[in-house]
C-alpha cells in the first residue's frame, strides 16, 4: 500500500483536510490511503475524524523529547521537526512500500501514481524551488532568501521503505530534535535547509523532480504559466515558453482564505501580475472556507500557552533552549508551577500584556517609521559619544545579543554560570 501524510496543528486542520478531499479526487483509499498527523494537543479526536482520511496523534507515536519539542519550537518549527519521525512510524508499524509527504496547503490536481513510478528507481524525490537560471531575477522572493531557506522545498517530500530512506530518517531525525529553528544566525531554515545535503550524500538514490507540474507556488510562479483546456489544468515555463505539462499539484503558501491578495509569505507578491494564477487560488481560497477554514482557525493552538493561560513566546522559548543546554531540569515547561515559568516571572520576563509579539513586524507595528527615527538617533549619539571605530566593534557584538539565547544573563540565577555563545564559529 502507498500513502500520502501531512502534519498540522488542529487550527489549520481545513487545511488537510481540503488536501485529503483533493487526493480522493483523484485516488481511491484502496489505492491511495490518506493520514493527517495532529501536532498539536487533541482531547477528542472525534472532531477530527472524516471519511477519506485516517488520523494520527503525533504524541502518540514514540517521539524522543517531544514535550521538550512542542516547547522549544513554535508552530511552524515543531511541526516540520516531527517529520522524519512520522515517516519512520509509518515505513515500520504499517509497512507502506512508498510515503508522500505534503503540507497541509496543498492541493492535488492530477493522479500522484508518477510520483509513485517514479520511487520504483530512485529512493528519495526533492523539489528544488525553482529551475530556470535567469540573469535578472524575476521571482516573487529573492535569491537570497532562497539560500537561506534551501534550495529544495520540503513541502512536498517522497520516499521508498527501504535501506537508504531508513539511512537518511535516521540522521534527520537525530538534527531536528535540536536544530529545526528558522535562524539565519545559524543558517537554518526548519527541516527544510538540512534536504541541501541529501543529493550530496544519496546521488544514487536522489531524484531532483524538474517537472513544472510539481509543487508550483509564489515561489516559482514567475516560471510557471497555468494553462485550462477542457481535460483540465496545464503548466508551461512562463520564461522559454515550453515544456507544457499537466499540473500535478499546488501549494498555496502563505496564502490567507480570506484575503487572497495579501501572501502572508511574500509581500513581493501581486496577484495581478499572474491572472492565470487567480481563479486557482480563489478555487482554494473557498474550498477551505466551505470546510470551516475559521472554525478550525479558532481553535488555537493548545503549545502556544503555558497552563495558566500566559502566551509563550519565541524568546521564552529560546531561552528554554539555552537553559536547558545549561543544566536546568524541568519536569513540564508548559506548567506555570514549575521552574521554567517562575524563573521568568522573577526576573520580569513575562508580557505584560497579552499580545502576541512573535506576530509583529515592520508591516503591523504602529507607527514603525516614526519609532525607526527615533532609533536612528540614538545610535548616531552613541556613535558620537564612543567614536566610529568603538562603534563598529559594537555593531559586531549586538549581533550576538540579538539572539534570544544569548539573553540568558538576564535571568540572576544563571549569570554566573554565562556562557557567550556565538554559534557560528
Amino acid at each position: 500500500m502507498n500513502a500520502v501524510f501531512t502534519i498540522v496543528a488542529k487550527n489549520y486542520f481545513a487545511l488537510a483536510k481540503g488536501l485529503a478531499n483533493s487526493i480522493r479526487e483523484h485516488h481511491e483509499e484502496s489505492d491511495v490511503e490518506v493520514i493527517i498527523v495532529i501536532a498539536d494537543s487533541v482531547d477528542d479526536v472525534s472532531i477530527f475524524e472524516g471519511t477519506g482520511y485516517k488520523i494520527v496523534l503525533a504524541d502518540k507515536i514514540g517521539i524522543p523529547k517531544y514535550k521538550d519539542m512542542s516547547f522549544k519550537y513554535n508552530v511552524t518549527e515543531f511541526c516540520t521537526s516531527v517529520k522524519p519521525f512520522v515517516f519512520s512510524y509509518l515505513f515500520n508499524t504499517n509497512k507502506y512500500s512508498k510515503l508522500i509527504y505534503f503540507d497541509p496547503d496543498i492541493l492535488v490536481y492530477n493522479k500522484l501514481d508518477c510520483i509513485f513510478i517514479s520511487l520504483d528507481e530512485k529512493s528519495i524525490i526533492l523539489t528544488p524551488h525553482f529551475i530556470t537560471p535567469e540573469i535578472t531575477f524575476t521571482g516573487n522572493s529573492s535569491e537570497t532568501l532562497t539560500l537561506f531557506a534551501g534550495i529544495y522545498n520540503l513541502g512536498f517530500l517522497a520516499l521508498k521503505n527501504n535501506s537508504v530512506s531508513d539511512k537518511m530518517l535516521k540522521w534527520w531525525e537525530y538534527r531536528l530534535q535540536e536544530l529545526c529553528y528558522a535562524d539565519k544566525f545559524d543558517a537554518l531554515h526548519v527541516d527544510q535547509k538540512w534536504m541541501d545535503f541529501v543529493p550530496a550524500f544519496f546521488p544514487a538514490d536522489t531524484l531532483i523532480e524538474h517537472n513544472l507540474g510539481y509543487n508550483i507556488a509564489f515561489w516559482n510562479i514567475h516560471e510557471r504559466i497555468f494553462i485550462k483546456l477542457d481535460e483540465g489544468y496545464f503548466v508551461a515555463n512562463r520564461l522559454t515558453k515550453d515544456n507544457t505539462t499537466p499540473v500535478i499539484f499546488i501549494h498555496y503558501s502563505g496564502v490567507d482564505p480570506n484575503n487572497i491578495y495579501i501572501n502572508k509569505q511574500s509581500t513581493k507578491l501581486d496577484l495581478n501580475k499572474y491572472p492565470d494564477w487567480i481563479p486557482l487560488v480563489e478555487d482554494y481560497a473557498e474550498r477551505s472556507n466551505n470546510i470551516g477554514f475559521n472554525s478550525y482557525l479558532n481553535m488555537g493552538y493548545d503549545y502556544s500557552k503555558y497552563s495558566n493561560g500566559d502566551l509563550i513566546i519565541q524568546f521564552h522559548r529560546r531561552l528554554f533552549r539555552r537553559l536547558i543546554d545549561q543544566g536546568l531540569i524541568v519536569d513540564d515547561p508548559f506548567e506555570s508551577s514549575d521552574i521554567f515559568y517562575k524563573l521568568l516571572k522573577r526576573n520580569g520576563l513575562l508580557l505584560a500584556n497579552k499580545g502576541n509579539l512573535d506576530k509583529m513586524n515592520e508591516r503591523n507595528y504602529p507607527d514603525f517609521d516614526s519609532k525607526i527615527r527615533k532609533v536612528n538617533i540614538l545610535f548616531k549619539i552613541i556613535k558620537k559619544l564612543i567614536g566610529v571605530e568603538r562603534y563598529i566593534i559594537l555593531l559586531k557584538f549586538c549581533q550576538r545579543y540579538f539572539r534570544p539565547e544569548n539573553q540568558v544573563f538576564l535571568i540572576e540565577e544563571f549569570k554566573k554560570d554565562y556562557k557567550f555563545i556565538n554559534e557560528n564559529i
